[in-house]
């Protein structure tokens, strides 16, 4: 568009071996609220000459085993290009 938001629903499943999805949630959040923009990398090419900050997250918390343990969670992100 041309306010450089990115409109429309996009699901990508990265099943990522190895890393904790509560730290990987956490971070997402922590670049929304402190606004830090990021190139776009899909497919080992960056999707725009501009870097893209996140506007807007919800987390799901889809697999939580005892104690409180989060295994899966899904993130639905709003993204804004950066320029």
């Amino acid at each position: 568009t041309r306010s450089g938001r990115v409109t429309g629903v996009q699901t990508c499943a990265l099943p990522i071996y190895g890393v904790n999805p509560k730290k990987m949630l956490n971070r997402f959040v922590e670049m929304a609220e402190t606004g830090e923009v990021h190139y776009l990398i899909i497919g080992f090419s960056p999707v725009a000459q501009n870097r893209f900050k996140i506007v807007d997250i919800s987390d799901e918390w889809d697999v939580v085993m005892q104690l409180g343990i989060l295994t899966q969670c899904r993130l639905k992100l709003t993204l804004e290009e950066y320029t």
